[in-house]
């Protein structure tokens, strides 16, 4: 474990600024996936009983 502690403490900051920069994006595309996929979850519920934007999403129906 001390050798893992000193092989980090050794590495390069730009290696770790790039691994931190790396998970932060990759957290950022999950969380909008997840956003996106929510507001069009909800939009389609909203639809499926005439309610919100049905009109846009469904505009073969009459």
């Amino acid at each position: 474990m001390k050798k893992l502690v000193t092989d980090l403490r050794n590495l390069p900051n730009k290696l770790i600024y790039s691994i931190i920069i790396v998970l932060f994006s990759v957290f950022i595309v999950i969380y909008a996936y997840f956003i996106l996929s929510w507001s069009i979850g909800m939009n389609t519920e909203l639809a499926t009983y005439g309610l919100g934007n049905s009109e846009y999403l469904y505009p073969l129906h009459t």
